[in-house]
């Protein structure tokens, strides 16, 4: 391949990744909004550390009046506040929505370096590129404006994972290094850090346990150390590197008694211990995370990200075609050296099974199976992927060598052939592509509605020192409670976190006004805002409002339709949203949007 086509060929999925993960930007940079729902409540972090130079310990903005502790880790928000603290919060509004696509390019090179590492073949690392440019999950996580710490918790999982693995393999210490920092950024990024470093401590183990290295084993237990020094913000997560690192150390010691049957003994012993400490009384971090990563908990099997067993979501999300083809790398993928590929396809496929927003690290393996499927089928279609050479000496393929060469090599790729490879890619990426597609989040009707709130309501005090309390709130569903906030400036009852969530669900399912208004005074609220989402389901409409029923106690799921309709049709929303409240004492719609309305309480 000449340097003009390799360049061509190099570009390509470059220019499809970029152009897939821009597809919203008319947008994002219209109106300098992020995608999504939980980045405006990242952005408002943001704004609020611009202005005075830290980020909140509390924010009486969410959970009116009540308010919450900002407990989550602050890194990423200061990665996001670095421009503004420098020239001005626009910078940073501007570089959180590019910032995720930046993000994005670099996950596809780190999947590209894997490639190269395990295969030791350019086509195969340029065919995960491809496949990786528009994997629906790898996009999502990476779209323009799309600030949360998605994108940015693979990145470093998937940069500590290889340059663990490269190190194992070439012992550069470098490597070893790089992986610690790059765990280490990752537990001050994102509570679940311990999850994915996770991932990589049972890599780790089985690869000392492979090459029975006994010095493998003190160092791979030394890379969780500097993560424990996120001690200093969230003591208890350190234990868990540390425990992650007390788990790895005493295979040294099983390898120098070189009696295997003792590793049995060693993790059937750990697996217990663990199960004792999961069952102790009170509440500890373990269990803590045990129960998150299960989807235990009032509000997380109402959300989409955390519902469990959504087989055909992963699927469509990593791609339909491209699964397909993983299929015909499972022999290589389970030879000895690259065994720790089909480990982390195994337990990432384990966790994206638990909570379906763990699709995010299940998605790189398979791009780097597929591609390798992909190319193995190019080689029995007589494409020259791998010299006969290398199927003697690495074992890559397992096939009878080709007395006489493919036509398609003597004569060099014709035009038909260029063809037929773009057109076979063509195919398979296409449902991808289809899932893939995601246009902005934030509907004209709701920016509508939100500027007009700002604009036209009395203005809350605070915004930007929440630690006071402010005077009123605004009562949605928790879905739109991060957008309230930082466009509309205004306090709300709930917000994407969850807090407040039943006070909101059992004033929308309410049967009766006085039952509502008694919520409403409760929380100080002063609008309401309506979407007809917070419906039921029908043709047109996805419908929350089944979800909202079950948070308020009712077993909605377990009702038959006509049952779910008579209750519908007597609920505070439907009363607000589908009648305008012309029947209610207390509250008035003041403003209609389309399918956005926002009421106001008459106390």
């Amino acid at each position: 391949m000449d340097n003009r086509k390799k360049a061509v060929v190099y570009l390509l999925p470059f220019v499809i990744a970029l152009a897939a993960r821009l597809q919203n930007s008319a947008g994002v940079f219209s109106l300098m909004l992020p995608q999504g729902y939980d980045p405006y409540y990242h952005m408002r972090l943001v704004e609020i550390i611009v202005n005075s130079g830290h980020r909140p310990p509390f924010d009486y903005y969410l959970n009116y009046p009540y308010g919450l502790p900002i407990g989550w880790l602050p890194l990423f928000d200061y990665i996001l506040a670095t421009p503004g603290l420098l020239i001005g919060f626009e910078a940073s509004k501007a570089f959180a929505l590019i910032f995720p696509v930046l993000i994005g390019l670099l996950i596809l090179i780190i999947i590209y370096k894997i490639a190269i590492m395990e295969f030791k073949n350019e086509y195969v690392a340029i065919a995960a590129i491809l496949i990786g440019s528009i994997t629906p999950v790898l996009v999502h996580i990476s779209l323009a404006g799309y600030a949360d710490y998605h994108s940015w918790n693979v990145f470093l999982f998937l940069l500590a994972l290889y340059s663990y693995v490269r190190w194992v393999k070439n012992r550069e210490i470098l490597y070893l290094v790089l992986s610690s920092a790059s765990l280490t950024l990752l537990a001050f990024s994102w509570l679940g850090a311990p999850i994915y470093s996770a991932i990589v401590a049972i890599i780790a183990i089985h690869e000392i346990v492979r090459l029975k290295d006994k010095l493998l084993a003190i160092y791979s237990a030394a890379i969780f150390i500097p993560p424990a020094i996120s001690f200093i913000i969230k003591p208890e997560l350190a234990l868990l590197y540390v425990a992650l690192a007390a788990i790895i150390a005493p295979v040294y010691l099983i390898i120098s008694l070189n009696k295997d049957r003792y590793l049995y003994y060693y993790f059937s012993a750990l697996v217990l211990a663990l199960i004792l400490v999961y069952f102790l009384p009170g509440q500890n971090i373990f269990k803590q995370g045990i129960n998150y990563v299960l989807g235990f908990g009032p509000f997380l099997p109402t959300i989409t990200e955390a519902k469990s067993l959504q087989v055909f979501s992963i699927v469509y999300h990593v791609g339909i075609f491209v699964t397909i083809l993983v299929v015909l790398a499972l022999e290589v993928a389970f030879m000895d050296e690259n065994r720790w590929l089909a480990l982390w396809f195994c337990v990432a496929f384990v966790l994206s099974l638990m909570q379906f927003r763990f699709v995010e690290v299940f998605a790189p393996p398979v791009v780097i199976l597929a591609a390798y499927g992909a190319c193995k089928l190019f080689q029995k279609c007589g494409y020259r992927v791998w010299s006969e050479d290398e199927e003697d000496s690495e074992r890559i393929i397992k096939r009878r060598k080709q007395k006489k060469k493919s036509k398609k090599v003597e004569a060099g790729m014709q035009l038909k052939d260029y063809l037929f490879v773009s057109g076979f890619f063509a195919i398979i990426l296409l449902p991808s592509a289809v899932f893939a597609f995601e246009s902005f989040t934030m509907s004209d009707d709701w920016y509508n509605a939100l500027t007009w709130l700002k604009d036209n309501t009395p203005a809350t005090s605070y915004y930007l020192d929440p630690t006071k309390k402010p005077e009123y709130s605004v009562l949605s569903w928790w879905d739109y409670g991060n957008w309230i906030i930082y466009v509309a400036k205004r306090p709300v009852v709930c917000n994407n976190f969850q807090a407040g969530a039943i006070d909101a669900a059992k004033f929308f399912t309410a049967k009766n006004e006085e039952q509502a208004l008694k919520i409403a005074k409760k929380r100080k609220v002063r609008y309401i805002i309506t979407d007809e989402q917070m419906g039921m389901a029908n043709e047109t409409i996805s419908g929350k409002f089944r979800a909202i029923m079950e948070i308020a106690g009712y077993n909605a799921y377990l009702m038959n339709f006509s049952e779910l309709m008579d209750y519908y049709n007597v609920s505070m929303f439907y009363k607000l949203h589908w009648e305008n409240a012309e029947n209610l004492k207390h509250f008035k719609l003041v403003k209609d949007f389309g399918k956005v309305k926002i009421f106001e309480v008459k106390t």
